[in-house]
């Protein structure tokens, strides 16, 4: 992972910024779903989300991700699926 540290002068302290990382968030729990997007997002994160293990799937082969956080235990297709058609 890359990011650079930079001097925030609203705060106390250095603050990490995370550049141009793609993540893919696989999760049918919508609000484990939206609570993991908005604080990847709010550190500086790219970050695409689907709800069931055949759009995760479709997503992952359909855009290049740095990160894939990925719920086993999802409708359609399970997670373990998706992984391993994805190896």
């Amino acid at each position: 992972m890359q990011y650079a540290e930079q001097e925030n002068p609203s705060s106390d302290g250095p603050t990490a910024q995370v550049s141009s990382v793609r993540v893919l968030i696989v999760e049918d729990s919508r609000r484990l779903r939206d609570s993991l997007s908005l604080g990847l997002r709010r550190l500086g994160f790219a970050v695409d989300v689907a709800a069931d293990g055949e759009e995760g799937l479709w997503q992952a082969e359909s855009n290049a991700y740095d990160v894939i956080v990925l719920d086993l235990m999802l409708p359609k297709m399970d997670g373990l699926t998706d992984l391993r058609r994805l190896r």
